[in-house]
């Protein structure tokens, strides 16, 4: 069965450690290795706000240390030991909201 996880909507490329660079069909990425779906799937691995910065309404985002880049909105992101670059609130509320409004990133099965 292909490793399989569900991304944002607004998310159209997403490039992680082992498997390079991935582009979602129909909101769904197939990654390599088992470690990278459970990386991204697990409980305690949601992206959360870094930092915030009021003025300009960007934040940083905490993502599992497997994300490299992120590509949010045709805005493409770095991720640097799990910490993304300044990404604007529409693109931050855009990878908090997820796809299903609960987590950003859903293990897929039966695919």
């Amino acid at each position: 069965m292909a490793l399989t996880v569900r991304v944002p909507n607004a998310v159209s490329s997403i490039t992680l450690a082992t498997s390079g660079v991935l582009t979602p069909v129909n909101g769904i990425i197939t990654v390599t290795t088992a470690a990278e779906q459970t990386a991204l799937c697990y409980p305690y691995s949601t992206p959360i706000i870094v930092t915030s910065n009021p003025s300009n309404g960007q934040c940083t985002l905490r993502f599992p240390s497997v994300v490299t880049s992120i590509t949010v909105n045709s805005n493409v992101y770095s991720v640097t030991n799990g910490v993304s670059a300044a990404m604007s609130a529409v693109d931050v509320t855009a990878v908090l909201t997820g796809c299903n409004f609960l987590t950003p990133f859903d293990l897929v099965t039966g695919v």
